[in-house]
């Protein structure tokens, strides 16, 4: 038997389920608040102070966040995002993306997870449905 002088913490798996989405997105918008830190200082042009870029080109968007895309379209042609805040495009095939914006539209959006049934529950009714 292993002993241990670590509390031992009860939770029911919602309770579980809910901590790890609580983490989740704190993860998720602090790397995000320092990827846009990291990556918005623009060394040219203002004495090489370097000052905060609000626009970044799709592609290094993409890159810094992960985020594919096809995902970036889906969200222009839904109107999910709006041209002139959330982006816009200076050319035929240039495509801006503001980072602050979509890291507010990140943020206002519900976690997907957040609105299913525990997964136990799925199974059990899904089992009870074929029966």
């Amino acid at each position: 038997m292993i002993r241990t002088t670590e509390p031992v913490i009860e939770m029911t798996a919602a309770e579980l389920a809910e901590a790890i989405e609580k983490a989740a997105k704190a993860a998720v918008a602090e790397v995000m608040k320092s990827l846009v830190q990291a990556n918005t200082r623009h060394p040219k042009g203002d004495g090489g102070k370097g000052h905060a870029l609000a626009w970044v080109r799709a592609e290094r968007y993409i890159e810094m966040t992960g985020d594919p895309m096809s995902a970036v379209h889906d969200r222009i042609l839904t109107g999910q995002w709006a041209a002139g805040k959330h982006y816009k495009r200076t050319g035929p095939r240039t495509l801006w993306v503001n980072l602050e914006q979509a890291d507010s539209w990140i943020e206002r959006h519900p976690h997907v997870e957040a609105a299913l049934p525990p997964v136990s529950k799925r199974i059990s009714k899904s089992i009870v449905e074929r029966s």
